[in-house]
């Protein structure tokens, strides 16, 4: 992760971007709907004296992808962990400017409910990992 722009969706508390950013990450930006979540994510960042290195969009998922595109923003590690009972996870992967927000190998970090339907991956990522943790499942994509 050292050195990585991770992109975290559905931020929620933002343990994984947090964690990122403990281990080395250069930046990361949080996106989440929830007013109280983002304040949180504020407040923590600032406590972890990590905010100079952290964006916090409160924004839906699909408006953050479009103004992140639209800004040229690039990202090593983009983290999808939406509701689990939501069609989120396609969505996000089928928006048209999504690739564009992905460096060259790229990751994406899926965690996802065993219980729904499996998503529809595009064919420019390539499956590396994936594995079932009781009812979550948690699967790691390269950009091919």
């Amino acid at each position: 992760m050292s050195g990585s722009r991770v992109l975290d969706l559905f931020a929620g508390t933002g343990a994984f971007g947090f964690e990122a950013l403990s281990r080395g990450a250069e930046a990361v930006v949080f996106v989440d709907t929830d007013r109280l979540a983002t304040r949180l994510l504020s407040e923590t960042a600032e406590s972890l004296h990590v905010q100079d290195r952290v964006v916090i969009l409160a924004l839906t998922a699909s408006q953050a992808i479009g103004k992140l595109a639209g800004q040229g923003r690039k990202f090593g590690i983009v983290f999808l962990d939406p509701p689990y009972d939501t069609d989120w996870i396609q969505r996000v992967v089928s928006t048209s400017s999504f690739p564009d927000l992905l460096e060259d190998e790229a990751i994406l970090i899926i965690e996802r409910s065993a219980l729904f339907g499996e998503p529809r991956i595009p064919e420019s990522f390539l499956k590396a990992f994936g594995r079932k943790y009781g009812d979550t499942i948690v699967e790691i994509f390269r950009v091919a």
